[in-house]
């Protein structure tokens, strides 16, 4: 198994050169990704509550990670979104992405889900994505790796 982990320089959520960035690190778990983070005040909507937008995204980031993981490029197709609880600013959460299927041809299926230690649901994420075969994609991607 890989035990590098990829990101780019200047990816929002993973980037670590990215001063406006996130720069969540990912960990490799054999069935599933783990991002533990914390979401500073930088990135509210209402007062003391992560912007929704900030929430899809590392559930997006936690479902790109589980593909990568199995040494899988994709590309998000669709991702469904289910808000249960406001993510409060500056509170330890963890994200957990899992792929679920594959659906037909390049197309899988994964879920993910925003909690906390106290196992509090806060979002969860439906998606399915699109592998790509190409080989340059992969290269690109896998030659990235730090």
């Amino acid at each position: 198994m890989n035990n590098k982990i990829f990101y780019t320089d200047n990816c929002f959520c993973c980037g670590r050169k990215n001063v406006k960035g996130l720069s969540v690190l990912i960990e490799k778990h054999e069935d599933y990704s783990l991002i533990k983070c914390s979401i500073p005040s930088e990135y509210e909507s209402y007062p003391g509550i992560v912007h929704g937008g900030i929430v899809s995204t590392l559930l997006d980031e936690a479902l790109w990670y589980a593909f990568y993981f199995k040494n899988m490029f994709t590309f998000t197709r669709k991702l469904n979104v289910t808000f249960k609880k406001s993510v409060p600013v500056n509170s330890p959460i963890l994200v957990k992405g899992e792929v679920i299927k594959k659906l037909k041809g390049n197309l899988w299926s994964a879920k993910a889900t925003v909690y906390d230690d106290n196992q509090i649901v806060y979002a969860f994420a439906i998606g399915e994505f699109y592998e790509s075969k190409s080989l340059e994609n992969k290269l690109a991607i896998f030659s990235q790796e730090t």
